[in-house]
C-alpha cells in the first residue's frame, strides 16, 4: 500500500472555504506499507471423539507514516512533522487438542492448547519535513515474546442445557534496547526488558428453552463471563511504573435463533471493563496507556438466504464507552457501528458483495 492523506485539518479552515474536503495544510502527509505470510496448518483426526491442529506461520512487515498533527507549533520554521517507521519479523505457532469422552453419562467436550508468538522490530520516531528525515526522538530495538497455554471443557448437561468453562495462561517477555547514536540530541532514550503474565478465566452457559417448541426449537440463550488483556506498547512496558499487562473483565446476555432454517437472529447486552485503556494523542500521533474504563452495549446481527445464490447479512452495535474515574468519553472510540450487505453465489467459484458501512460521529477527546 502507498497512500496520501489530508491528516488533521482544522474544521474552521474548511468553514471558511479555504479547505476543501480532501485539501491538506500539509500535502506531505501518508505512507506506504507492504507485509509478506507464510501460515502453515496442520489437522490430524485419528479418531471420530479426537482431532490436533498444528500452525506454524511467520511474517515480514513494514510501514513508514508520515503525519503532521501541529503544523508548525514546535517548530515554527521547518514544521512539527513525523515519521513513525516499524519494521519487524513475527512468528509464532500453535498446538491444539480436542476429545470427546465421557463423564459418567454425561458428554465432554475437552480442549488443550499452547501458543507462542515472536515480534523483533526495529521501531521509530522521527522528525521529518516533506518526508526527508532532519533528525531521531526515538529508535529502538524491540524483542517482544509470548507463550501461552489454555484448557476448555464443554459439559453436555442436557439435550437443552450445557455449560463450558475455561482458563489460559499468558507469559510475556520484553526487552527494548536504545539504537540512538551517541551525539544525537533533543532525543528520548529507552531501554530495558521486563517480564509479566496473567491468568483469566472464562464460563458460558447456553440453554435452549423452546427446544421442544417446532418453530423456536433452534433457539438458545446464552450468558457469558470472561477475562482478558491487551499488552501495551513495549516501549511504555519497560519503563518504571509501565504496566505491561491491562486486565479486562467482561459478560453478556444474549439470544440467537434459527427460524425454519433460514433466518439466523442473534442479539446481546454486554458490558466490558479495562484497566487501563490505550487512548490516541492526536498531537503526537501515538497511543498511550490511560485509566481504566467501561464500555456496555447491544449488539444485533441478522443472516438470511434470499435466494440458494443470494445471501444477505446486517451487523448492528451501539456502545457507551466512558472513563470510569471521570465518566468522560473515551477519545475515539466507536458508539455506533453498522454493516451489511448483499452476497452472491456465483457457483462456478466466484462470488461478488455489495456492502455497506456505517461508523457514527464520537468523540474525538474526553470532553
Amino acid at each position: 500500500g502507498d497512500w496520501d492523506a489530508s491528516g488533521q485539518i482544522p474544521l474552521r479552515e474548511v468553514h471558511a472555504r479555504r479547505l476543501d474536503r480532501f485539501d491538506a495544510i500539509d500535502p506531505t502527509e501518508g505512507g506506504k506499507s507492504d507485509r509478506q505470510n507464510v501460515n502453515l496448518v496442520y489437522t490430524y483426526t485419528p479418531s471420530a471423539q479426537e482431532n490436533w491442529l498444528v500452525q506454524l506461520y511467520g511474517s515480514r512487515y513494514k510501514l513508514t507514516l508520515f503525519s503532521n498533527f501541529t503544523f508548525f507549533l514546535g517548530d515554527p520554521v521547518r514544521g512539527d512533522g513525523i515519521n513513525q517507521d516499524d519494521s519487524r519479523i513475527l512468528y509464532g505457532g500453535r498446538v491444539r487438542y480436542n476429545r470427546l469422552w465421557n463423564l459418567g453419562n454425561i458428554p465432554i467436550q475437552s480442549t488443550i492448547g499452547f501458543e507462542t508468538r515472536n515480534d523483533d522490530a526495529d521501531v521509530g520516531l522521527f522528525h521529518q519535513q516533506k518526508r526527508r528525515r532532519l533528525g531521531a526522538t526515538t529508535k529502538v530495538d524491540v524483542e517482544e515474546r509470548s507463550f501461552s497455554g489454555y484448557l476448555q471443557h464443554e459439559f453436555f448437561l442436557r439435550e437443552w442445557l450445557r455449560f463450558q468453562v475455561g482458563l489460559r495462561g499468558d507469559f510475556f517477555l520484553f526487552d527494548v534496547n536504545d539504537c540512538l547514536p551517541a551525539n544525537a540530541t533533543d532525543a528520548t532514550r529507552i531501554r530495558g526488558n521486563t517480564t509479566d503474565g496473567i491468568v483469566n478465566p472464562k464460563a458460558s452457559l447456553i440453554f435452549s428453552p423452546f427446544h421442544k417448541n417446532q418453530l423456536w426449537r433452534d433457539s438458545e440463550v446464552f450468558v457469558n463471563f470472561g477475562m482478558g488483556y491487551h499488552s501495551n506498547d513495549a516501549r511504555d512496558a519497560v519503563q518504571p511504573g509501565g504496566k505491561p499487562l491491562a486486565r479486562s473483565t467482561g459478560g453478556e446476555l444474549g439470544v440467537r435463533t434459527n427460524l425454519r432454517e433460514k433466518l439466523d437472529l442473534a442479539a446481546a447486552l454486554w458490558l466490558l471493563d479495562l484497566d487501563s485503556e490505550l487512548v490516541f494523542v492526536g498531537d503526537e500521533g501515538t497511543t498511550e496507556a490511560s485509566g481504566p474504563t467501561r464500555r456496555w452495549g447491544v449488539d444485533f446481527e441478522a443472516r438470511y438466504p434470499i435466494f440458494p445464490w443470494l445471501l444477505a447479512d446486517l451487523d448492528l452495535s451501539f456502545a457507551d464507552p466512558r472513563f470510569r474515574v471521570t465518566g468522560e468519553a473515551i477519545p475515539l472510540a466507536p458508539t455506533l457501528l453498522m454493516n451489511g450487505g448483499l452476497t452472491a453465489l456465483f457457483g462456478n467459484g466466484f462470488s461478488g458483495a455489495l456492502r455497506a458501512r456505517y461508523l457514527d460521529d464520537r468523540p474525538a477527546n474526553e470532553d
